[in-house]
């Protein structure tokens, strides 16, 4: 995600070398999201039936917590907005006051949700109310390599590796690191080598922990 978030937003002005192994599977099981997702997916400009298609996704209106407060209970956080502000006054002042009902009969998503509806609808026509917030369920894995090729046919190279951090032992590895090394899974050209323990060495420096690069890469 990061990668491909960096070379959609500064293109060419950086060198992006993504390095994941193969050798370190994905869990490939089905991903949870909320609906800042559907933002990060607006941000890169993924079509969203594509993306869709190569992830095995489904739309997601909400999170129902079965036996949340007691055995048979069901509680569900619906996305999006709950009625609307009147005059600077948040929406529960008023439903307080009034008592009319449940909250969540102002909750579009909630309605929506419990009728098993769905439509991509951002506004209520002829209404000043908002429409449908969604996110996503979709397999993670599947996801991971969707947007890998993706950043790559944004310029962002791949270096199929795993990376080893060493530490002295007398001292927590969060405090001090000696060696960042790279092992090869499967053999790159020279100069990608160079400028991913380049780019290691400097995430290492920037997250204020003292790093020496001493080994570039050992090819297994």
């Amino acid at each position: 995600m990061t990668a491909a978030a960096l070379a959609k937003v500064l293109g060419p002005r950086l060198s992006i070398t993504l390095v994941e192994s193969s050798e370190i599977g994905i869990v490939g099981v089905g991903e949870a999201t909320i609906p800042a997702i559907q933002q990060f997916n607006k941000l890169l400009k993924i079509d969203e039936d594509d993306f869709l298609r190569h992830a095995q996704g489904t739309f997601k209106l909400g999170i129902e917590f079965v036996d949340w407060f007691e055995k048979g209970q069901a509680y569900m956080h619906a996305f999006g907005p709950v009625g609307r502000d009147l005059a600077y006054v948040p929406f529960h002042h008023y439903f307080l006051k009034e008592n009319a009902g449940s909250l969540w009969d102002y909750s579009l998503n909630w309605v929506a949700a419990k009728q098993a509806r769905f439509a991509r609808l951002e506004r209520i026509a002829d209404t000043p109310l908002a429409g449908l917030t969604w996110a996503f369920h979709f397999d993670a894995s599947l996801y991971a390599a969707y947007l890998s090729k993706f950043a790559q046919a944004l310029g962002v190279r791949r270096l199929d590796a795993k990376i080893a951090i060493d530490a002295p032992e007398h001292v927590p590895s969060q405090e001090h690191i000696e060696l960042v090394r790279f092992v090869a899974v499967r053999k790159c050209p020279v100069e990608m080598h160079r400028e991913a323990g380049i780019l290691i060495g400097h995430a290492a420096t920037w997250q204020g922990r003292s790093a020496k690069v001493v080994e570039w890469i050992t090819l297994v």
